[in-house]
């Protein structure tokens, strides 16, 4: 299968409210200065892989830009809900109209009774329309979802490493 192809597959696991809140996310992260990943769940469905479910589009962007993205949007930073497995400096739950959106900044998970810092270190770019995306790639996301330890995000790298 050509990477064309590919790309057709995962773009096919995802409904069209997701599609065409991911084709906004992209025009909206253009003015982004740092790079800036899809993560999560709808990450694995880009990588042709169905994760079950997909409750939000989550993404990781670096602070400063989530501060200026934060100020374009007139969206409050919500950073004080997190939970007992992830916390973050900033996180922006723009409505983009379609699909609920998580854009993170300084996002750490609970690993071994320690906070770590999510850093990916790979940048897979997929054209979207006139736009791209990007995640990390397959090798890196199966560690970040194994390190995240949830049931569901074990399963999810399980599936992508099948």
């Amino acid at each position: 299968m050509g990477l064309s192809d590919f790309w057709k597959v995962s773009l096919m696991l995802l409904n069209h409210d997701i599609s065409a809140t991911l084709t906004l996310c992209a025009q909206q992260l253009q003015t982004a200065k740092d790079p800036w990943w899809v993560i999560g769940s709808t990450a694995v469905a880009l990588h042709g892989v169905d994760p079950g479910p997909i409750n939000d589009i989550d993404i990781l962007v670096s602070v400063p830009d989530a501060k200026r993205l934060a100020e374009n949007w007139q969206c409050p930073n919500t950073a004080n809900t997190g939970s007992e497995w992830f916390r973050s400096q900033v996180l922006l739950k723009p409505d983009f109209g379609c699909f609920p959106v998580e854009v993170m900044a300084g996002l750490e998970f609970r690993a071994l009774d320690k906070w770590l810092l999510l850093a990916p270190k790979t940048r897979q770019e997929i054209h979207r329309d006139t736009h791209s995306l990007f995640v990390p790639n397959r090798p890196e996301l199966i560690k970040i979802l194994r390190s995240f330890g949830r049931e569901k995000d074990i399963r999810r790298a399980n599936l992508l490493s099948s």
